[in-house]
């Protein structure tokens, strides 16, 4: 139990380091609730949560952004902490939320979305009606709005904080909110066959609607599975759309729910004014573009070595152990560089029309005989910069999922992931599987000979470290999709929550699936670290 003067000592604090500082005149047995990365505070007494006043928030440009911060935010919870209960950590989360969501009084719906271990959150009645009146921002004597739409949904992490590094003491714990217009942000919400029964067989998913890359006319989709929460509260998936309607209590005004219905999909549509979009991979070439020789469906079986015709897994059975072999070398275990086990392989299939190979926009391949691992996080960087020019060109990524070895006929077979959209039953994949093997029309020939092929691997945490997971404007608004695998570790039990206004988005362990209608944009994106960022700037 904690005492009453240790609580009134807990203390919000910003630090300008975000995950990875010290937070300004810590002492024993503070804890500290950072925000965002500017250094004013006020104290918090855990024993009152909700009691504190909105303060003029100022980016560390001098610009005033409390204009532009009540559409979004992400609050990031340490739910590793021994020092704070399940409820405490759930009125830390209210107060977070009252102290950096402003007023939205043209606001009618709202997106909550919460990483799986916070699945049964959604479920607490108590706690939503809290988080709902923030959202909504009904108060004593005002209500906004006649009635307020909620979408709710477990997802497997938040998003990572723009600022945090690979490797820092971090979370992607938490909930992350949108608010807006019901009509525009979530189309057909309460459409007739709206609601529907949960199954084991049937993912659920979320589409997101974001402006289109390389200034595309055309929005792309990205749909990202949501979470299983079979062990968390006993439901496959924890995906709801409520209504909720205020009443009048005996000293204030009060929401209620109307009524709810379980989901299997839905489309969220991410503002497009004044935004742009960015793809960003974690992903270093382990070969040169080579031309494909053989292979059916999505079986790669010989490509073409400079004169040479090799099987399609020869040049990886050198260059993957030499890399793992540099890698131990480098690997540091007090920071978490561990070199042992698989590696996941990508190839990037390139169709003939973009393989023009005197002008490939891609890096080089890594050179494994002078491996740096500074250097191999820079040319992660070079390839991050092009993936999404040619993902928009129609080329695909492709996960290996198995091969190498053999003999015979069997020789240095690659099988690739055949999936390229997301199903909504298992029987949809079967059905693409065999398509694929047939080579029918439907796979679009992922090993179509003449096209090209590269290969990839995933970065090793030696040569991520201190480099940011994501290079955003700390003062745009941020939307952010993706991927997990980032290399966080849990937060020291001083550290119990961090707020970033400006921030919403969700990262999906099993991959993220990007489409745009009219064009040739269709690939899924699994490898980890991988993000979709939408920026809204406007300052």
């Amino acid at each position: 139990m904690l005492t009453a003067q240790f609580l009134r000592r807990a203390t919000v604090s910003l630090g300008r380091r975000g995950w990875g500082g010290h937070v300004r005149g810590r002492r024993e047995g503070r804890v500290a609730v950072l925000r965002n990365g500017n250094e004013f505070g006020c104290d918090c007494h855990c024993g009152s949560f909700g009691q504190q006043h909105h303060q003029v928030r100022m980016s560390h440009y001098g610009h005033d952004i409390s204009r532009i911060v009540d559409r979004c935010m992400t609050v990031y919870l340490n739910t590793t902490s021994s020092l704070f209960t399940t409820e405490k950590l759930k009125s830390l989360a209210i107060s977070s939320i009252k102290k950096d969501l402003l007023p939205g009084e043209d606001h009618d719906a709202s997106v909550i979305l919460v990483s799986k271990s916070l699945a049964s959150w959604l479920e607490d009645s108590s706690f939503m009606a809290q988080l709902v009146q923030l959202v909504w921002s009904v108060t004593p004597d005002k209500t906004p709005a006649k009635s307020f739409s909620v979408l709710t949904a477990a997802v497997d992490e938040v998003p990572p904080p723009p600022q945090a590094r690979e490797n820092w003491k971090a979370s992607t714990v938490g909930l992350s909110i949108l608010r807006g217009s019901a009509s525009r942000m979530l189309p057909g919400l309460w459409e007739a066959g709206a609601g529907s029964q949960q199954k084991l067989d049937q993912p659920a998913f979320l589409d997101f609607r974001v402006p289109g890359l390389q200034s595309a006319s055309q929005p792309l989709h990205v749909t990202l599975p949501l979470a299983h929460t079979i062990f968390s509260n006993g439901k496959p998936y924890t995906f709801t759309a409520s209504r909720w309607q205020t009443t009048a209590g005996a000293f204030r005004n009060e929401v209620s729910l109307v009524g709810s219905v379980e989901k299997t999909t839905q489309t969220i549509v991410l503002p497009s004014h004044h935004s742009s979009l960015q793809m960003r991979t974690a992903l270093v070439p382990l070969t040169k573009p080579h031309k494909i020789i053989a292979g059916l469906g999505n079986i790669l079986r010989q490509v073409e070595v400079g004169a040479r015709l090799e099987p399609a897994s020869k040049e990886l059975e050198s260059v993957i152990p030499a890399l793992l072999n540099r890698r131990l070398k480098h690997s540091d275990p007090a920071q978490g560089g561990q070199a042992s086990g698989a590696v996941g392989v990508w190839a990037l299939i390139i169709p003939k029309e973009v393989a023009n190979i005197s002008s490939y926009p891609l890096p080089s391949a890594l050179d494994v005989e002078c491996y740096d691992p500074e250097k191999v996080g820079n040319l992660a960087q070079q390839t991050s910069d092009v993936m999404e020019g040619l993902l928009s060109q129609g080329c695909q990524l492709r996960k290996i999922l198995s091969g190498g070895g053999g003999w015979g006929l069997k020789q240095g077979l690659l099988s690739l992931d055949p999936q390229t959209k997301f199903t909504a039953e298992e029987h949809e994949d079967l059905e693409s599987f065999m398509r694929s093997f047939r080579g029918e029309e439907d796979t679009g020939g992922i090993v179509t000979p003449g096209t090209y092929v590269q290969f990839f691997t995933e970065l090793h945490p030696a040569e991520t470290r201190d480099r940011p997971v994501l290079r955003t404007l700390t003062e745009a608004l941020r939307y952010v999709i993706g991927t997990s695998g980032t290399s966080t570790r849990a937060m020291g039990d001083n550290v119990i929550a961090q707020t970033y206004p400006n921030l919403f988005g969700a990262v999906s362990s099993e991959g993220i699936y990007l489409s745009s209608e009219g064009s040739a944009l269709r690939t899924k994106l699994d490898a980890p670290r991988s993000f979709v960022v939408s920026r809204e700037d406007h300052l």
